[in-house]
């Protein structure tokens, strides 16, 4: 009997099926607001708001909670809703930066006071970017994110993130913004993701493969 060929079918098999069949989920932000340059914020304000307004510069977050997921994050896009109103700018087009957080950020207290935070949504890790137009009615604004965003929600469960424009004429006198009049539920902003139920591919042996190689072996040198 070909011992190798009996042994070398299940182990292949294991393999093949390493990789299980993806899927789509959508999760809704617990948290939108913004933090002005001095560092202050609403937490009760879910206004996402992002640019110059009246000689203060604002800068919006978005929260996503990752716990409730099976499997591993693979890809990730945030839809960000604008609705009528929305874009005011003495230009065409602004450009939204997405960066990473890493300030810790507690939403349950009635206000924010955090420099830093504001510092990391126009300065921090770089996860994605938008050109962003007015069009006169409601738009959904949709980014794909970085692998960093994904290795960040995969690894702590809750990411938070947020937008800066980096198009701003650096005018006091100016107001020039996206997402103004953004009132509204958590469901404006909504991150759309593929899901690997299985976890992450395998890079290497998993310990089935390796215990049917090791029985190979055995085999093979007891045949001999």
């Amino acid at each position: 009997m070909n011992y190798k060929t009996l042994l070398l079918f299940p182990i292949i098999a294991m393999t093949s099926t390493a990789h299980a069949q993806t899927f789509p989920q959508t999760i809704n932000a617990s948290q939108t607001g913004w933090v002005d340059e001095t560092g202050f914020g609403n937490t009760g304000n879910s206004n996402y708001l992002a640019g110059e307004f009246e000689g203060t510069e604002y800068r919006n977050y978005f929260e996503f909670d990752f716990s409730g997921l099976f499997g591993l994050v693979t890809e990730a896009t945030v839809n960000i809703t604008a609705p009528a109103g929305a874009f005011s700018s003495p230009n065409v087009a602004e450009i939204l930066g997405i960066s990473l957080v890493e300030t810790d950020v507690d939403f349950s207290a009635s206000s924010l006071n955090s420099v830093d935070l504001f510092n990391d949504l126009g300065n921090g890790n770089f996860v994605g970017s938008s050109i962003i137009t007015s069009n006169g009615t409601e738009d959904v604004i949709s980014i794909v994110l970085s692998q960093d965003f994904i290795d960040r929600g995969n690894s702590n469960g809750t990411v938070i993130i947020g937008g800066s424009v980096l198009s701003l004429d650096n005018d006091s006198s100016t107001t020039e913004y996206v997402f103004g009049n953004t009132f509204g539920n958590n469901s404006a902003v909504t991150l759309d993701v593929t899901v690997d139920p299985n976890g992450t591919a395998v890079p290497e042996p998993s310990s089935s493969l390796l215990l049917g190689l090791a029985g190979l072996t055995l085999i093979i040198k007891r045949k001999r």
